[in-house]
C-alpha cells in the first residue's frame, strides 16, 4: 500500500473555529494544527502522523500541540464529548467520527491528500530470503492473487462486487454505507501494481526521520526491497492469458 493509513479528523467546533470546510485547500488547513488537542493510539504511526502534520504547519508538536494517548475504544467518546479537538486514526474510526459525530476530515492520508506523503511505502509484505528461494512458485502464485485483488479493486465494473464480498467475509459488523466510503478511499489510494520503487522507500525514510527518534539509514532505499518475484508473477499472468 503506497499511502499512510491513518487520517486526521477534527470536531465540528474546531473546524468552525479555524474556518475549515470541505473545500479548504490543503495548505490552508495546516494552521488548524496550532493549539489542537489531538488523540492518538500511542507511540507509532498515529503519533507520527500527528507530529508530521504539526511540522508541516511549521509548529513544534511538543510545544504548539497537545498530543494525548487514548485507547482506540475510547476515541469516539472523547471526540463526541469535545475532550479532544481531533483524532489521528485509521478507518473505520476516522470516517465514523465524520459521519456520526459531525467531524471533518482534515487530512485524508489514505487517499494521498498530503502531497509529501503521497506514494509512501505505507505497508508491505515481508518474507525471508531463504524462504523465497525455496518457495518461489508459492510466492509467485500468491503475488498473482494479490495483483488480481488490486485489479478488481481498481476496476469500475468490478469494484463494488469486490467490496461487498470483502465486507461480507471479513467486516460484516461495519455498516454498509460506511464501508463503501472506506473502500472508495482505499481503492483510490491503492497502487495499480505491486512494484516497489526506491522513491517509495525514500519517502518512508523521510517521513520516519522527520518525526521518529529512531532514524533510518537513507541507503535502505537501495537494499530492502525487491521486485524480482513481482516481475515473475506479472510474467506468469501474461503467459496464462
Amino acid at each position: 500500500y503506497n499511502q499512510v493509513g491513518s487520517n486526521v479528523v477534527i470536531t465540528e467546533e474546531w473546524a468552525e473555529k479555524n474556518k475549515i470546510t470541505t473545500a479548504t485547500p490543503y495548505k490552508d488547513r495546516l494552521p488548524a494544527m496550532k493549539g489542537i488537542t489531538i488523540g492518538i493510539t500511542g507511540p507509532g504511526v498515529t503519533d507520527q502522523v500527528a507530529r508530521y502534520m504539526g511540522l508541516e504547519a511549521g509548529l513544534d508538536p511538543d510545544r504548539d500541540m497537545t498530543i494525548v494517548g487514548i485507547e482506540t475504544s475510547a476515541m469516539l467518546p472523547a471526540f463526541s464529548q469535545n475532550r479532544v479537538n481531533g483524532l489521528a486514526i485509521s478507518a473505520p474510526t476516522s470516517p465514523t467520527a465524520v459521519r456520526d459525530f459531525g467531524g471533518l476530515m482534515l487530512f485524508n492520508l489514505s487517499r494521498g491528500e498530503v502531497p509529501p506523503l503521497n506514494g509512501v511505502l505505507g505497508s508491505t509484505l515481508l518474507a525471508r530470503t531463504d524462504w523465497l528461494k525455496a518457495n518461489e512458485a508459492t510466492a509467485v502464485k500468491f503475488l498473482q492473487g494479490m495483483q488480481m485483488g488490486l485489479d478488481a479493486m481498481k476496476d469500475p465494473a468490478r469494484t463494488n462486487q469486490a467490496r461487498d464480498t470483502v465486507r461480507a467475509k471479513f467486516f460484516p459488523q461495519v455498516d454498509a454505507e460506511l464501508f463503501a466510503g472506506i473502500w472508495k478511499d482505499q481503492a483510490d489510494g491503492a497502487p495499480k501494481t505491486l512494484d516497489i520503487s526506491a522513491d517509495m522507500v525514500q519517502t518512508l525514510v523521510n517521513f520516519n526521520n522527520r518525526v521518529a527518534k529512531e532514524k533510518l539509514d537513507p541507503s535502505l532505499k537501495d537494499s530492502v526491497q525487491t521486485n524480482e518475484y513481482v516481475l515473475k508473477a506479472q510474467a506468469a499472468s501474461r503467459a496464462q492469458k
